[in-house]
């Protein structure tokens, strides 16, 4: 069987050295096709992204997140984060995660005096860059023009990646292309780009040193380097145990909880990496079975109809970095199509499978697969990202955006809030909190425990029916929490900007409660009309005597 397999992948490289022997010269058509098909995307995404900033469908903890960061980088500061995990400025971010090469954009920041909105046309002009590099390896494998693009929209209309290409600003809008780019160093030989490559790589990622490990081996087994590839590996391997063992708990003079999972059971991304010996296996084996981890990996591989990229496995070693981080968390989000952490996994399918379908024997059996993946892939974007895609249209075919009117009402709540010192703890919304972001002690009110949401000063709110989010997630206003603050005398509201609310502490109403009231009582009756908030009769029986001011009242027909 090891003889069978050493042979199988000594014709697979055989097979594409000659193919590397007659791959077509790149032309000029070749440049005005990528370069189009560039400006498509980009132009898309654009308008994409726009809508959904406008259209308050982003998380406080992504892109307010880092928008925080690098409002605190493109001031000389080291970069702290009160709006992600765990909601304090006590833990510095790299400490959380170590990514310095995303503040490379941190001047661009400072240059556009911190307006968001730069972030969103940084994101989309790097990320989609990861199709010039993909197109090249395609055409490298001798695939045709058409057969390169078809590649291409395997890439990008795969869930995994689509949704990474519509996020916000993060380590993958980085990683994303430079994955892609180091494929391409590989395959023509480009050692010095490849180093140069491989050392981005670990500054893009904390678990990147895996990856960097997976790309020396593949450099050994393409140019039968082994010597280098090895080296390579060793390296990678070796800042991967120093950045989890001593670079990212100096940076917070201890170990950041959500890696370490003791302080945050179950909430832990790399606790496998911290468990003693004896355990670890444990670990491993309750999270390799677990059926959310095996579906995960049915839904990786499924896409790609298992066995082309399993056929071409050795071009799959650098997406065990991501692969053994998303599967073996104990987290649910990173193994979701909605979120961006598998991004540079899809890219490795990808390249995995051209490189195999480009040795098939039967050509025309080739055609049909990478036919048949194309359609899988279409089909899978169609049903996981047409309700998203109509939810958050482009700007002009939105009919309910109003956003002209709702940013006059925003920046009136941004100007008050630029009024108050930067040591008040200000509560925000979850999905308002990323244009307010750019602040000191800022919080999101529904994520902190009770007792840090009654030590805020301050509390803003946008007071509007359900806002889907880009993972086609309804976001509720967290009415019960206004109501509370409404009724408690110690607050007062001190903007009502209609949908836009501020309450602070110690201030005085300068608008009547009863409209804002009846404003919340409105909202909460037409979310349970939706189906997507409970009945209050149901809240009331929930009750406890401890919170009676959390029940929202039924209106009256005349309300």
């Amino acid at each position: 069987m090891k003889k069978n397999s050493f042979i199988f992948f000594k014709n697979l490289h055989h097979s594409l050295s000659e193919l590397a022997l007659h791959i077509p010269i790149w032309t000029k058509r070749d440049t005005l096709l990528i370069g189009g098909i560039y400006s498509v995307i980009v132009l898309y995404y654009l308008l994409q992204s726009f809508s959904i900033y406008y259209g308050y469908a982003y998380a406080s903890g992504d892109l307010g997140a880092f928008v925080q960061i690098l409002w605190y980088a493109g001031q000389w500061h080291i970069p702290l984060s009160s709006l992600s995990y765990p909601y304090d400025l006590t833990t510095p971010w790299l400490s959380f995660h170590f990514s310095p090469l995303i503040f490379i954009f941190a001047p661009l920041f400072r240059l556009a005096h911190f307006h968001i909105e730069i972030l969103l046309v940084i994101h989309v002009l790097v990320v989609s860059l990861v199709v010039i590099p993909v197109y090249a390896v395609c055409r490298r494998f001798g695939y045709s023009r058409p057969g390169s693009c078809v590649w291409l929209v395997i890439l990008l209309c795969n869930p995994f990646a689509h949704y990474n290409l519509t996020y916000s600003l993060q380590e993958n809008t980085i990683a994303m292309p430079l994955f892609a780019f180091a494929y391409w160093t590989v395959v023509t030989g480009r050692k010095r780009w490849f180093l140069l490559t491989m050392l981005l790589l670990l500054l893009t990622k904390e678990h990147m040193g895996a990856a960097v490990a997976g790309f020396g081996l593949l450099w050994g087994w393409y140019h039968r380097e082994w010597g280098f590839g090895w080296l390579t590996a060793l390296i990678g391997i070796g800042f991967f145990i120093a950045v989890f063992t001593a670079i990212m708990p100096w940076f917070g003079a201890s170990i950041h909880p959500m890696l370490l999972g003791k302080e945050a059971e179950g909430f832990s991304r790399y606790r496998w990496i911290y468990e003693p010996y004896p355990q670890i296996l444990q670990v491993f084996w309750a999270l390799i079975t677990h059926p959310v981890n095996l579906g995960y990996l049915g839904a990786l591989l499924g896409f790609f109809l298992v066995f082309p990229p399993i056929a071409a496995g050795i071009f799959l070693l650098p997406a065990g970095a991501d692969f053994l981080a998303n599967y073996l968390s104990e987290l649910s989000i990173p193994k979701k199509p909605y979120v961006y952490h598998s991004a540079n996994i899809i890219v490795c399918l990808v390249v995995a499978s051209a490189a195999f379908l480009a040795t098939w024997c039967w050509r025309k059996t080739a055609l049909y697969i990478q036919g048949a993946i194309c359609v899988v892939i279409l089909i899978s974007f169609l049903l996981y990202t047409g309700r998203y895609i109509q939810q958050n249209a482009p700007l002009f075919f939105r009919h309910d955006m109003e956003w002209a009117y709702q940013s006059e009402a925003r920046q009136k709540a941004s100007a008050y809030l630029n009024t108050l010192p930067q040591e008040m703890r200000v509560g925000v919304q979850g999905n308002v909190g990323y244009f307010l972001a750019k602040r000191s002690n800022i919080f999101p009110s529904t994520s902190v425990s009770p007792e840090q949401v009654m030590e805020m000063d301050v509390f803003v709110y946008r007071l509007s029916p359900y806002t889907v989010t880009r993972a086609s997630h309804p976001v509720l206003v967290p009415l019960e929490q206004v109501h509370m603050l409404l009724n408690n005398l110690d607050y007062g509201v001190v903007l009502w900007e209609d949908p836009w609310i501020i309450i602070q502490k110690g201030k005085q109403d300068i608008v009547d409660k009863e409209t804002i009231r009846k404003r919340v009582r409105q909202i909460f009756m037409h979310d349970v009309m939706l189906g997507i908030r409970e009945d209050p009769r149901v809240l009331v029986d929930r009750q406890t005597t401890e919170s009676p001011s959390a029940v929202i009242p039924t209106p009256s027909p005349s309300q």
